[in-house]
C-alpha cells in the first residue's frame, strides 16, 4: 500500500516533477496537463495547490535556488589562497565538462539559460544568491594569495570581475555539455582539456608562472 503523502510532500513531488518540463519548454510552453501526467496526479490537485501555472513556476524557481553546488564549501574549510581558488576552479571545471551531473542541478542552469535570453531576472537573482556565499571567500583568497607575493600586482585591483569572467567562462564550457552527446570543439581529452583550461583561467585572474610552475611542475608558455 502506497504511503499517504503530506500537503508538503505533495507540493515538493509536483515542483520536482515540474522542473524538467520548464527546463525544456519555458513557462508558456508547457501545459497543465503535461504537468500533471509527469507529477502523476491530477489536473484538479495541481490547481487546488498551485492555483495557476505561474505559482508552480515561482515554486519551481525557488527550489532551484535550493539546490546546494556541492563540494566548494567543504574545500573552503580546508583550503585558502591559491590551494582553494585553484581547487574551486577544478571543482567547477569537472562538473561542467562531467557527463553524469545532478539533474536537478541541470535543469536549474536550463532555467538560467532560458532566463538570459528573456529578461534576465532569474538569472540575475540565480547568480547574484549562489555566488554571494562564495564571493567573501574568493576575496579572502584572493588577498592571502596577494599577501603571499603569488600574484602579479596590476589583478589585485580587479578580483571581483575577474571572478565573474571565470564563473562566465565556465557557465559557457556548461552550456556546451548540455547537449546528448555533448558538443565538443575540441581535439583533446577532457582531462587534458580542464588541465589547460585550469592554468588559462589561474594565470589571467593573475597568478605568476612561478606559481603555477610549483604547482603543477610544468613550465607555463608565454
Amino acid at each position: 500500500m502506497n504511503k499517504r503523502l503530506t500537503y508538503e510532500e505533495r507540493k515538493l513531488s509536483i515542483i520536482q516533477a515540474a522542473l524538467p518540463l520548464f527546463a525544456e519548454k519555458g513557462l508558456d510552453g508547457t501545459k497543465t496537463r503535461e504537468l500533471a501526467k509527469a507529477a502523476k496526479v491530477t489536473d484538479a490537485l495541481i490547481y487546488k495547490i498551485f492555483p495557476t501555472k505561474e505559482l508552480l513556476f515561482q515554486g519551481v524557481l525557488e527550489y532551484t535556488l535550493a539546490i546546494k553546488e556541492s563540494g566548494w564549501n567543504e574545500i573552503a574549510e580546508n583550503k585558502k589562497g591559491f590551494n582553494f581558488l585553484a581547487s574551486l576552479i577544478d571543482l567547477f571545471l569537472s562538473e561542467c565538462l562531467s557527463t553524469n551531473r545532478n539533474p536537478d542541478l541541470e535543469y536549474a542552469h536550463k532555467l538560467v539559460l532560458k532566463s538570459l535570453t528573456t529578461d534576465g531576472k532569474f538569472a540575475k537573482r540565480y547568480f547574484t544568491e549562489k555566488m554571494s556565499a562564495l564571493e567573501e571567500i574568493i576575496s579572502e583568497s584572493y588577498e592571502i594569495a596577494w599577501k603571499n607575493g603569488e600574484l602579479e600586482e596590476k589583478h589585485m585591483d580587479a578580483k571581483r570581475q575577474n571572478g565573474w569572467i571565470v564563473h562566465h567562462l565556465l557557465i559557457a564550457f556548461s552550456i556546451f555539455n548540455f547537449s546528448s552527446p555533448s558538443l565538443s570543439l575540441y581535439k583533446v581529452s577532457k582531462s587534458k582539456l580542464k588541465q589547460d583550461t585550469l592554468l588559462f583561467v589561474l594565470r589571467g585572474i593573475g597568478f605568476k608562472d612561478a606559481i603555477l610552475h610549483k604547482h603543477f611542475g610544468k613550465k607555463i608558455s608565454k
